[in-house]
């Protein structure tokens, strides 16, 4: 008598976050589902292609023997990236993945600070931000001599008045320049 067997690579039902893209700071989830496959079956989470490991944030559990739940509580900005789950028993190997991206509002990385320049020199004043998607920067002038009623400055009628990388730059400064600028960073 000769009996024949064979074995059966573990099957993973397909999963996602099930948004584009996740705000910093919500909740955020995958459950990987081995439809079927010969046990015993060993699942394992990778993030970016290393293995994780849990965090206070961030949390993997099995649940029965052919399902394993990853759970992060709060997302930031370092856990964007592709999650795999890897199953894997005496047939073979299957892995599935799904990609998370979080929103993260802008922050600076370089603010502004109050300026003196001599007059008919070149002024420049950084602003930078990081954020996801990344921030564009612009800059407004103040109408008046008080720090309010900002006005978008036309960089096409003031061909002396440019921003170039973030930076507010200002060719042959004049007493017209002198005033309150804001710099602003939206995504």
């Amino acid at each position: 008598d000769l009996d024949v067997s064979v074995m059966e690579p573990p099957e993973i039902v397909p999963f996602t976050f099930g948004s584009e893209t996740i705000d910093q700071g919500k909740y955020a989830q995958l459950t990987c589902v081995i439809r079927s496959g010969d046990h015993p079956i060993a699942i394992t989470w990778s993030l970016k292609g290393d293995i994780i490991n849990s965090d206070p944030t961030l949390t993997t559990t099995t649940l029965g023997t052919q399902a394993s739940m990853l759970v992060i509580t709060s997302v930031d900005y370092h856990h964007s990236g592709v999650y795999t789950c890897r199953a894997e028993n005496a047939a073979g190997i299957t892995t599935y993945s799904a990609e998370l991206k979080v929103n993260v509002p802008p922050r600076w990385t370089v603010e502004p600070t109050d300026k003196q320049f001599a007059q008919g020199s070149d002024a420049k004043v950084d602003c930078k931000a990081d954020g996801f998607p990344k921030p564009q920067i612009s800059w407004k002038k103040a109408a008046g001599n008080k720090p309010e009623n900002y006005r978008d400055l036309d960089t096409q009628v003031q061909s002396n008045v440019k921003v170039i990388d973030g930076a507010l730059v200002l060719k042959n400064v004049q007493k017209a320049s002198e005033g309150y600028y804001l710099c602003k960073s939206t995504n």
